[in-house]
């Protein structure tokens, strides 16, 4: 067996036993699928933090609770990754990240009583009303190659993010803040399956906003607790981006987590390994680029197969699970966190 950064991702080298194996548990995955098997849960630990990221590529917020919709964590009748901030100036506006613009990162984006407040490392905040009517149609543009649509915010915030993000650059590019509405499913697109791979536990209705590919992330403490204990400047969980942090398991043991249940209810499907850009290696307490996060991640968080995603993951290692909701509802800080100890379909 090769096994990769502790436990987990094992996978079988003798081809009839591993054949066998692919078979036997691929068997067993639509069985469960059918509702024909049981799910055997294991405790695995607790809710240890709950992230929110109103902006893509924004900075993140905890909160006590929230609720596990098929969009994401919403609090304060807002989702995850409900805004995003476009670059007007290409040929077709797209999505600026923290990797293209590492400021944006540093700015720490809250909602309260339907307020949007922006609060950057230095300055004014700035406040801005969601609720306010929404004329006109929603604008057109493109996010992770995807076609999507928002609602302009206004010319006061695009003024101030120009400002403030291209604050060292002499030409200040337009960019619009964007806003999905208080009706995600009206504006929201399918999570966004891998072209390289088929991952099969992508279903048609999970969905997706502003998100890079599933609506949650989930990490575990010990694992970045692995990964710091690599670095010469240790980072803290909001620079990975998680949604929801889980405390009690050895480091990477969530590779193994096919399903996840949080308190009594709650229950997530675990669509892919999330594997990480650049964008890990900005600090969001600075906006600096620390490129030994990603450099090191690419050292010992890189399957050796299948080949196809072997050279994926080699310019981007895995660090999370992307994840979408099987079961609604709320979630807090400290609820108990079980999981189906099955391998993914992706390790056969």
């Amino acid at each position: 067996q090769l096994d990769m950064g502790g436990r987990g991702w094992r996978v079988p080298v003798m081809v009839g036993a591993g054949v066998a194996a692919a078979g036997l548990a691929l068997w067993s995955l639509n069985r469960i699928r059918q509702g024909r098997l049981p799910l055997k849960w294991e405790e695995v630990g607790t809710v240890e933090a709950l992230i929110m990221y109103p902006v893509k590529s924004g900075g993140g917020y905890t909160v006590p609770w929230g609720l596990v919709t098929s969009y994401g964590l919403e609090v304060d009748s807002v989702v995850d990754r409900s805004f995003v901030v476009m670059l007007m100036e290409a040929a077709k506006p797209t999505h600026v990240t923290n990797g293209m613009a590492p400021m944006l990162c540093t700015i720490i984006p809250t909602v309260k009583n339907n307020v949007l407040t922006l609060t950057p490392l230095q300055g004014d905040p700035m406040h801005v009303d969601i609720k306010r009517p929404l004329k006109g149609e929603p604008a057109k543009f493109i996010v992770k190659g995807d076609p999507v649509s928002g609602w302009d915010m206004g010319d006061e915030v695009a003024q101030w993010l120009s400002e403030l993000l291209y604050r060292d650059s002499e030409s200040k590019p337009k960019v619009r803040l964007m806003y999905v509405g208080s009706k995600p499913e009206e504006l929201g697109r399918p999570a966004k399956k891998p072209a390289i791979f088929q991952f099969p536990q992508f279903k048609k209705d999970d969905s997706i906003i502003y998100h890079d590919a599933a609506a949650f992330l989930l990490t575990t403490t010990s694992s970045l607790d692995d990964l710091n204990g690599r670095l010469s400047s240790p980072v803290t969980m909001r620079q990975l981006r998680p949604n929801i942090v889980v405390k009690g398991r050895p480091a990477w043991e969530e590779d193994e987590w096919a399903y996840v249940r949080i308190g009594d209810a709650v229950q997530l499907r675990t669509l892919k390994p999330r594997d990480a850009c650049i964008r890990v290696n900005v600090d969001p307490t600075s906006g600096k680029r620390q490129p030994e996060v990603l450099d090191t991640l690419k050292k010992f968080r890189v399957l050796p197969m299948p080949e196809v995603l072997h050279k994926a993951w080699s310019q981007k290692p895995l660090f999370g699970l992307h994840m979408a909701m099987d079961v609604r509802g709320k979630i807090s800080v400290g609820d108990k966190v079980f999981a189906v100890r099955r391998k993914p379909d992706w390790l056969l």
